[in-house]
């Protein structure tokens, strides 16, 4: 799969003082995980903007993302069939607004019974990301990144990658020249580059795949990847699927990409991890596009995935 989507909507004027939408969406996210843990699809779906084809979601143990209700609503029944008797706790940590979007980022703890094997699961601190549009006055869903930095899948080897890369086509946007900057800079592991590309306050975040904390503020967020860098010789990726949407000031992109490393401790072998998703969303600033926050995860196999 290697498509593009580029949605792009009429800005709306609000006054940027108006802290009430921090109540609303505090809200919804409460209610998300109310009717998620009683498997009330019904009910979620009120939640999301179902008229938008765009939409997306990318699960904790998914292969990839979900794109367009259908396919979202398919991802969540998976999710109800795999566990029961669920129960979460959930911890909003940030929330921002530009414009007609916001989102926020927040931990999740998640109690459940494994339905086929009867296991108990038990995910101490899984991380979201949730994206809310204002539609026709009211917040709605139109992306979710949802993931457990506990869990890292075995790195494949070079027969289950694709070989055959075919970069995926894209709609015209200003945001692919901040996307392609930050990529190269982050191939490069040129921090000072990454800088320049990252938005210029204090609202930067950032979930990596394996911590168990989130990275708040440039600096934090700098010195996420400095340690993520320490141990890797070099590094390229390949994108497979790549999502683009627009809303005024604010686009996000959502990314399914196959990453090779060369880690310091064996430079002779090339290392490979299937799928990583990652959510990435931009603020223009000025003339130029900004990302705000990044959140990645590892994606299970294609062959062994569920929910």
């Amino acid at each position: 799969m290697t498509t593009t989507e580029v949605r792009s909507e009429q800005a709306v004027k609000v006054d940027q003082a108006d802290e009430s939408y921090k109540d609303q969406i505090a809200a919804i996210h409460n209610a998300y995980w109310k009717s998620f843990a009683g498997a009330d699809l019904w009910t979620i779906g009120q939640m999301w903007d179902q008229n938008d084809k765009s939409i997306s979601a990318i699960f904790p143990a998914a292969a990839t993302p979900a794109v367009g209700w259908d396919n979202i609503a398919e991802s969540f029944r998976r999710a109800f069939s795999h566990n029961r008797d669920i129960k979460t706790d959930t911890r909003i940590i940030r929330t921002y607004r530009t414009g007609d979007l916001a989102w926020l980022i927040s931990t999740v703890k998640f109690e459940a019974v494994q339905t086929q094997t009867g296991q108990p699961v038990l995910i101490n601190r899984m991380f979201t990301t949730e994206i809310f549009a204002l539609r026709g006055g009211v917040w709605k869903l139109v992306h979710y990144h949802g993931h457990n930095p506990e869990f890292a899948p075995p790195m494949e080897g070079p027969e289950n990658m694709n070989v055959n890369v075919t970069v995926p086509k894209r709609a015209p946007s200003a945001v692919w020249a901040a996307y392609d900057k930050f990529g190269a800079a982050f191939q490069q592991k040129d921090l000072a580059q990454m800088f320049e590309v990252l938005d210029s306050d204090d609202e930067v975040s950032a979930l990596q795949p394996t911590s168990p904390i989130p990275f708040l503020g440039i600096e934090n967020v700098l010195a996420s990847w400095k340690k993520t860098f320490a141990d890797i010789e070099s590094f390229t990726f390949d994108p497979q699927v790549l999502e683009l949407s627009e809303s005024g000031s604010t686009a996000w992109i959502t990314d399914l990409s196959q990453f090779h490393i060369v880690f310091k401790d064996n430079p002779n072998e090339v290392r490979h991890f299937h799928n990583v998703m990652t959510t990435l969303i931009f603020r223009k600033r000025g003339h130029e596009w900004r990302l705000a926050h990044y959140h990645a995860h590892f994606g299970f196999s294609f062959d062994d995935h569920n929910h």
